[in-house]
């Protein structure tokens, strides 16, 4: 027994078109739904890159308003300045940030405080309370400094070098 039925001429013509559409139609809702989300993948890209922008320039803005006030303590409160410029170098790290920063070491009480150095440093990182200094001279020393003082930071110890140093160095220079 077979569940075929036999179709006029008319029926079978009516079927096949109404197939032929629906397939069609489908075509087209699949084609659009496609546009749309490659339309909405690429509208949400731009969306994260201007986000990221927007992100970059209030983090300018806010270290160049920090520079601004550290310009505007430096001769009155130096300790305040170099805070300052601390923190607005953490902000956006280089740059003006970092120019402004030497400059307030180099204008202020504390230019050439790091006596006992034996080479220019060539970097330097705070440890999280920011109680403690590590710089790293281009000799390959590795000095610690208290600077809780840090209109007189004390020296730490002895220079490390060596194998000490360099470890030291590393963590400093990635800081």
């Amino acid at each position: 027994m077979t569940d075929r039925v036999d179709l006029s001429p008319n029926a079978r013509d009516f079927l096949h078109d109404s197939i032929r559409r629906d397939r069609s139609r489908r075509r087209r809702a699949t084609t659009v739904l496609s546009v749309l989300l490659i339309l909405a993948l690429v509208g949400g890209e731009v969306a994260i890159i201007q986000q990221r922008a927007t992100q970059e320039q209030q983090q300018i803005a806010t270290a160049r308003g920090l520079i601004t006030q550290a310009d505007a303590t430096r001769d009155t409160d130096p300790r305040t300045a170099l805070r300052l410029g601390i923190a607005a170098e953490r902000i956006h790290p280089g740059g003006e940030a970092h120019a402004d920063l030497v400059n307030t070491l180099a204008d202020t009480p504390y230019a050439y405080t790091l006596a006992g150095c034996s080479d220019l440093v060539s970097s330097r990182a705070f440890s999280t309370d920011e109680r403690t200094l590590a710089t790293s001279s281009y000799d390959g020393t590795v000095i610690l400094w208290d600077v809780t003082d840090s209109a007189l930071p004390q020296r730490l110890g002895q220079p490390l070098t060596g194998g000490e140093a360099a470890q030291v160095a590393q963590v400093v220079g990635s800081a």
